[in-house]
């Protein structure tokens, strides 16, 4: 006779970067699609509300929503002017609790955000700012630090695609 299987637990972390055990069927999973808007060496950033940090620009899918319409519509909404959802740059995997005993399975994808090519991007509102890329640093983004990097070095080497 064999013994149950003890049920399988997954490290998450809560908004503090503290590790939160949970069982895997009290974990969901939420895909995520964040745009990266890199301009006069800047990225645009928006709040982060359960953590006041800062991220790229992020949209969460309604059902049946991909993730390129979820992050247009969301662009679309934000900003005054139109933007290309361009390639999927980076995509990474986060445990995040919600509580004590629920969390999600984050499915970050990071795509390229193009302007159009007369469109004014000084005119932002305030839930949203320009931060110079030499001032980023990880510690003040909730997310996308290595996806904004690496955007900035493939505007680098093909020229500033905004």
């Amino acid at each position: 006779m064999n013994p149950a299987s003890p049920p399988e637990r997954i490290t998450c972390f809560n908004l503090d970067g503290d590790p939160v055990l949970l069982l895997r069927e009290h974990i969901r999973y939420r895909p995520v699609a964040y745009g990266l808007l890199i301009h006069n060496d800047a990225v645009l950033l928006q709040k982060h509300q359960p953590s006041g940090r800062w991220q790229p620009l992020a949209a969460e899918l309604e059902p049946g929503q991909s993730l390129e319409l979820a992050l247009q519509h969301h662009a679309r909404a934000l900003l005054p002017r139109p933007l290309h959802i361009g390639p999927l740059l980076f995509a990474d995997t986060h445990y995040l609790a919600e509580t004590e005993y629920t969390g999600f399975q984050l499915a970050r994808h990071y795509y390229l955000l193009l302007p159009e090519p007369d469109g004014e991007l000084d005119e932002i509102p305030p839930q949203v700012c320009w931060q110079p890329l030499s001032q980023l640093s990880r510690a003040q983004l909730q997310c996308g630090y290595d996806a904004i990097i690496l955007a900035h070095q493939l505007q680098e080497r093909n020229g500033n695609l905004s």
